[in-house]
């Protein structure tokens, strides 16, 4: 599992540490360095994939980001040429690269790098998804590779059709995760169950076009008077196709998974935040390990639920919280950490922290 993060003149960091654990909420204003630490680690996942970092080079353009070049990523106000990333496991990950301008690949010192091979960020139980994630799709993509032998969902969500074809019938890996709606323990069952969760009464249809390596899905819903016709993606919320990626990728996640998601509360109610939080909560107290971005505080609530009612552990999750400062003279970022207890009640509140609901609020009673 990754505890610590280290990043050295990366983007709006010209020193930062970062503290993981079983679950991590990276949270705060908009532009203060949240996505810079997802970026970190995807940036050496892509290297490693391509074989990139074994020949000691890292790739600031691939398959899960683009950055573009050396002079895109360069802290502004940095002292020296060097950028470094440690991620602390097990064992040490240490990468030092000499920044570059016009290029967009970064050299790596190469005697002085440390690789972790078994390090969570080059397994393949890692799934990320970002922000940007595919909406309805009258069709979707089918690809064998990433999905039957990495068991992936890809980047935005667009396999995720596909994956719930190949691995439906498969058994939840834990009890924690079963939702008590759902009429078995199979993946399918507890999909379409979670994502009641969001559009009550949710049947997921899934058909496999294999001649022209498509997929597509369609909706239902169970009402009183009995069962709808079939709805095609593009006709139901948005919302519906732009969750079931979040709920596929927990509900399939094993001790010794690494998910990293970008705002799971995009597109969906409260309702519904807050129980993707409770969710996220349940999966890093299996063995999985989660790092969220969010701005929700219906996500932090369900999180927080989740604690008081014994569900995670304290311990087991920490909330970094992004805020800008002067710096030497350099605008840089400033990361908070308050602590949570067991009652679900932080050991602070810093200014800016979720606090927006109080705001408006006073201003009301005003």
């Amino acid at each position: 599992m990754i505890r610590k993060i280290t990043i050295n003149n990366f983007k709006c960091f010209k020193k930062a540490e970062i503290s993981f654990s079983e679950l991590t909420v990276l949270c705060g204003l908009n532009g203060m360095g949240k996505s810079s630490v997802i970026q970190a680690i995807l940036m050496l996942r892509q290297s490693w994939g391509n074989e990139m970092l074994q020949r000691n080079e890292v790739m600031l353009n691939g398959e899960l980001i683009h950055l573009g070049q050396g002079k895109d990523v360069l802290y502004e106000g940095a002292d020296e040429d060097v950028l470094r990333i440690e991620i602390e496991e097990s064992a040490v990950t240490d990468v030092r690269m000499t920044y570059v301008s016009e290029l967009d690949l970064l050299k790596i010192d190469s005697e002085n790098k440390s690789i972790n091979n078994e390090s969570l960020i080059f397994s393949d139980r890692f799934q990320y998804l970002r922000a940007e994630r595919i909406g309805p799709r009258i069709s979707n993509s089918k690809e064998d590779f990433p999905v039957i032998m990495q068991r992936n969902i890809g980047e935005g969500g667009e396999f995720a059709s596909f994956f719930m074809i190949v691995f439906g019938e498969d058994k939840i890996y834990s009890d924690v995760l079963l939702h008590e709606q759902a009429v078995s323990s199979t993946l399918k069952s507890n999909v379409e169950a979670w994502m009641s969760e969001v559009s009550p009464g949710i049947q997921i249809n899934y058909e496999d076009y294999g001649k022209i390596d498509q997929t597509s899905m369609s909706f239902s819903f169970i009402t009183d008077r009995g069962t709808t016709n079939n709805y095609r993606a593009t006709n139901v919320g948005f919302g519906i196709s732009y969750t079931l990626p979040v709920i596929v990728s927990l509900l399939s996640a094993k001790p010794g998974s690494l998910i990293i998601i970008e705002n799971p509360e995009a597109h969906l109610h409260p309702r519904g935040q807050r129980k993707i939080g409770e969710l996220i909560a349940k999966v890093s107290s299996i063995g999985a390990q989660v790092i969220i971005e969010t701005h929700s505080d219906h996500v932090l609530n369900g999180i927080r639920l989740s604690a008081k009612k014994g569900r995670i552990k304290p311990g087991q999750t920490t909330f970094n919280y992004f805020d800008r400062q002067l710096i030497d003279g350099q605008i840089g970022t400033t990361i908070l950490t308050p602590v949570i207890n067991e009652d679900g009640r932080f050991s602070e509140w810093p200014d800016g922290f979720f606090d927006e609901w109080d705001n408006a609020l006073d201003e009301l009673l005003q």
